[in-house]
């Protein structure tokens, strides 16, 4: 396996060839805004090979105790937050492979979803914890995303 450079680091240098060699030859404004956003969209291909795989597992990790913190509370009076546990412990896996973790991500994302349905209600403990959950993942999204926006498209 080659580990250096990674796959950050090669996308970053992919980033600066464009941004030193390529860019500055370039006069057609359509052909520059199509340039800035191949750019933007690189650099958060870089984030996202840097952390992706374990901000998912730490959100995993943390969208899970937060929902056993619910279930501990009694909130889950219907078996609202049971059910979808259930769904995400029967088909967890240890597997590091993307997709593997992806689709473990999303099934915490439904629970994440239902947690904050029954927890904004509750008092203050549960309620801050699903939230710090949710806000770690908003900050993930943000640092991800950046200031991102299709240049020159509206």
């Amino acid at each position: 396996m080659i580990t250096r450079p990674t796959a950050a680091q090669l996308v970053e240098a992919i980033r600066r060839e464009l941004q030193e060699v390529v860019s500055p030859t370039v006069s057609d404004p359509t052909a520059a805004d199509s340039l800035e956003m191949v750019d933007a969209l690189l650099s958060s291909l870089a984030i996202r090979c840097q952390h992706e795989r374990a901000w998912m597992r730490e959100e995993i990790a943390a969208t899970t105790a937060a929902a056993r913190a619910v279930l501990d509370a009694g909130l889950d009076t219907s078996g609202y937050i049971t059910a979808a546990l259930a769904q995400f412990e029967a088909a967890s896996t240890t597997s590091e492979h993307l997709d593997d973790v992806v689709r473990a991500y999303d099934l915490s994302g439904e629970l994440l979803s239902r947690c904050i349905e029954v927890a904004l209600s509750a008092g203050s403990g549960v309620r801050d914890t699903v939230l710090t959950v949710l806000e770690t993942r908003l900050a993930h999204e943000i640092e991800i995303r950046g200031d991102f926006s299709l240049a020159g498209r509206t």
